[in-house]
């Protein structure tokens, strides 16, 4: 929204003569400016994650760049352009807005939200009757975080999961090139009669690296086939302006938010650091006949200064209160160096692992590193920044640190102070971490910032430079489980805990991550150890209290799990998940009033959680209401219509209204639609029992525990089925090697000792065994009915009938304080059994 304007350019910070007169260039009209073009479109274009020094125009050998490289011959290019933040979403709220990040108040991803206090270039030109749209190819600028104000037309990856009516509840996270490109070539035709101004955000160069395959072919960096890829999806864009007929009267602009560590400065990616690696980015002005054809400018400038420079050239006042000034007057003929200075920032390591704030000035040749241990460049002969001279500068050292000082203080205040701070929720976790990110954690873990600025100034802390090695292994971890390699990322983990232990700012993370492997592995009691440790550092961590509910509840450690879930529920931002998971726990003790406020409470938080209405279907089921199930079912699908989990899903509770012939429909097209499911196979052999075909569905089983030795209930699954075929010898096999592959699930441990004291067959029969195997689940589960029949069955079995009725007297309490009824008959036949001094054992053919 437009503010009161002030007078803020750049201010004149007195003392720095080594730096040159830093002045507020560009507020007086001089007569031989550029042509202005009133009244013109103009086509903003960012590439994320590209160094300037990686396309041809900047020095890049191999002709990455036609597209860009003509729009340089042809127009203005600025070799000495910096970003303010090594992040995007900052950045590009720098980007739009022409302030620091410090005056729009956008610090880091996924926890801040651009406010609408803020003054943004496609606001102004809206203002002014332009349409105004934006394609966005990352998650990290999706409308949540306030970027999308002033634009009729915002397209992120929001928009991109609607229009695919995506099947899964997944984030989409990013967009490639050539669908962003496609969609600007629509909008460019949607608004060809102009004025237009489009905004659009190609975040390939961000890794991973996965170019298609005709780039990767041209190019051995997988860095620069990306690039190169882009640069051929601009110049589809352009192409289109020029079959539009509006090429000619279209301001193009081309930059970056950020550029890359490729290992340099000990960085992999970007983000935490503030070296010229991350911080110079490419800046191009294209517009023949209105801007000179191949001028190159030499002097510092700041994609600050972008929508200033926009707005000179339309005409237009200038953002109120920004900070960057138009660079109009730099490109005109006999033009001087403005002596502008480049602010930048990282607080990265600050919100994300609790260490100093990173800032910077560069100007004059000149770069300072504001942070525990000052550094100091001289970046006009040492480009890659390997010189530190700090130590032998002191007097500039103090100056340029004054002069720092004076530019944070002297820059109008900050919009809405204190409320850009924005509590991440725990789809955002899941989307950064998705694309390489920390995701800030809960708010409430954090540093504080709210003394303001000046109180921040003073880089107190551990200084991130000095824990670079464990940033960039926590870096690397993090696209090793995007990647799936988990091992490696396991191993990685292991790492980062040993080299920092509990000084390290990733402790928890790693911990918590480290667990979430281990749980996928199966390693269900090592797993809850890690996350414990985590909860340890941060209690405040939802999805580690849900994790290690989940993690409990698998262990059997009902009573435990529920704790957990209720602590995530009572910890914000809350996860949907946890009342779902919550919900389940709930429906499976019978309380299903409170699991339906539950699910309805996940879809209070996420309207378009599926699996709630599949949770709630499944109760509706219980309560004998198929109508009302069957109509949540069917939002489940209207949800997710191509979803192969929801498609089991909504067989399970198919099963449950014992419709087997009609789940077994649906469990066949959740087959076709992910083919290599193992729970989808378990659930379809489930449905052939019901439908009274046994023997099919032993291939079923058999390849589910093939694909996945550990699929839950597979073991038990494919046992029941061999009892019914009266195969006990390959039951008894089969539970056995269950436990080999799971040996803290309760449930085999259960059925196996069961099976054990009450086979038919004398030959299999194993009294001690099965007490073994009982007395196993009871450590993991804890003494639940169920467990307790299986124990006084086993010490029938042995002839200990007086432990045996014990056993039972305490199961047959517990079911009667469950409610179950049913239950409770089967226990009491099996009482009277040994009281009669007679085991219990399984009818040995079909009744």
């Amino acid at each position: 929204m437009r503010l009161q304007r002030h007078d803020h350019g750049i201010r004149l910070l007195r003392g720095l003569c080594a730096l040159g007169a830093i002045a507020a260039a560009g507020c007086s009209r001089v007569p031989d400016l550029p042509r202005r073009g009133e009244g013109m479109n103009v086509l903003l274009i960012s590439l994320d994650t590209t160094r300037a020094d990686r396309l041809g125009c900047y020095g890049q050998a191999g002709d990455p760049t036609p597209h860009i490289d003509r729009l340089a011959r042809e127009g203005v290019l600025f070799e000495q352009c910096s970003s303010a933040v090594p992040i995007t979403l900052p950045s590009h709220a720098t980007m739009l807005c022409g302030t620091w990040p410090f005056v729009h108040g956008v610090r880091d991803n996924g926890s801040f939200q651009l406010r609408a206090e803020n003054e943004s270039l496609a606001e102004v030109l809206h203002a002014r009757g332009y349409a105004t749209a934006a394609e966005i190819a990352a998650f990290v600028l999706n409308r949540e975080f306030g970027l999308n104000q002033g634009f009729e037309v915002y397209n992120d990856i929001q928009t991109a999961r609607d229009r695919a009516r995506a099947s899964t509840r997944q984030a989409f996270v990013e967009r490639p090139a050539a669908e962003v490109a496609d969609s600007a070539i629509e909008s460019i035709a949607r608004d060809a009669a102009g004025p237009f101004f489009h905004f659009v955000h190609f975040f390939d160069p961000h890794r991973p690296w996965e170019a298609p395959a005709e780039w990767a072919a041209r190019q051995r960096d997988p860095y620069l086939a990306e690039i190169a890829y882009v640069d051929a999806q601009i110049g589809r864009i352009l192409d289109a302006l020029q079959r539009r007929g509006v090429l000619d009267r279209t301001l193009v602009v081309v930059t970056a938010d950020h550029g890359e560590g490729l290992f340099e400065h000990n960085e992999e990616t970007h983000s935490a650091f503030i070296y010229d690696t991350t911080m110079r980015v490419p800046l191009v002005l294209w517009r023949p006949g209105h801007l000179p054809a191949g001028r190159r400018i030499p002097w510092q400038v700041r994609t600050a200064d972008i929508a200033p420079t926009i707005l000179d050239f339309l005409g237009g006042d200038p953002l109120s209160g920004a900070n960057g000034v138009s660079l109009l007057p730099a490109t005109r003929d006999g033009a001087a160096d403005p002596g502008l200075t480049a602010y930048g920032e990282s607080l990265y390591g600050f919100y994300n692992y609790g260490y100093a704030a990173l800032r910077m000035l560069r100007g004059g040749g000149w770069k300072y590193i504001h942070a525990p241990r000052p550094e100091l460049y001289l970046v006009a002969s040492d480009a890659g920044e390997v010189a530190d001279v700090a130590a032998g500068q002191p007097a500039r050292v103090a100056e340029m640190r004054a002069a720092l000082r004076a530019l944070i203080e002297q820059s109008p205040p900050v919009r809405a102070a204190g409320s850009a701070r924005l509590a991440v929720t725990p789809a955002a976790q899941q989307a950064l971490g998705a694309l390489g990110y920390a995701s800030g954690g809960d708010a409430a873990s954090q540093p504080s910032d709210s003394a303001g600025e000046m109180a921040l100034f003073e880089p107190v802390g551990i200084n991130p430079m000095d824990r670079a090695d464990e940033i960039r292994l926590t870096s690397h971890a993090m696209w090793l489980m995007r990647t799936g390699d988990m091992r490696t990322a396991e191993a990685t983990l292991r790492q980062i805990l040993a080299q920092t232990g509990e000084q390290g700012g990733s402790f928890a993370w790693a911990h918590a991550n480290l667990g979430n492997i281990l749980w996928s592995r199966g390693k269900l009691s090592e797993a809850a150890e890690h996350f414990r440790v985590a909860l340890r550092s941060n209690p405040r961590d939802g999805r580690t209290l849900t994790n290690l509910g989940l993690t409990l509840e698998m262990l059997g450690q009902i009573d435990e799990a529920e704790q957990h879930y209720r602590a995530a529920i009572d910890v914000p931002p809350v996860f949907a998940q946890s009342h779902v998971f919550l919900a389940r726990l709930l429906a499976g003790r019978g309380d299903l009033d409170a699991a339906l406020e539950h699910n309805r409470q996940a879809l209070r938080l996420d309207p378009n959680l599926p699996l709630a209405h599949v949770q709630i279907a499944e109760i509706l089921a219980r309560r004998n209401d198929e109508p009302a199930a069957r109509a949540e079912l069917a939002r489940a699908v209207e949800l997710a219509p191509d979803g192969a989990p929801i498609r089991r899903q909504c067989g399970e509770v198919l099963l449950l209204l014992g419709k087997p012939d009609e789940a077994l429909r649906e469990l066949e097209l959740s087959r076709r639609l992910a083919p290599n499911v193992p729970i989808t196979r378990v659930r379809i052999a489930d449905a052939l029992r019901r439908l009274s075909r046994p023997a099919d569905a032993l291939p079923e089983l058999n390849e589910a525990l093939r694909l996945n030795p550990r699929v839950p209930g597979g073991w038990d699954a494919l046992a029941d089925t061999l009892i019914e075929l009266r195969q006990f010898e390959q039951a008894i096999a089969a539970l056995k090697r269950g436990v080999e592959a799971l040996p803290e699930d309760s449930s085999l441990h259960n059925n196996l000792g069961w099976l054990l004291a009450v086979c038919p067959d004398d030959a299999f029969r194993d009294p001690a065994a099965a007490l073994q195997h009982a007395q196993e689940a009871r450590r993991i589960a804890g003494s639940t009915p169920q467990v307790l029949d299986t124990l006084a069955a086993a010490q029938a079995a042995a002839g200990s009938f007086d432990d045996a009725l014990s056993t039972l007297d305490e199961a047959l309490r517990l079911a009667g304080e469950s409610g179950d009824s049913a239950l409770r008959e089967r226990l009491a036949g099996r009482r009277a059994l040994y009281a009669q001094r007679k085991p219990f054992r399984l009818e040995s053919s079909p009744p």
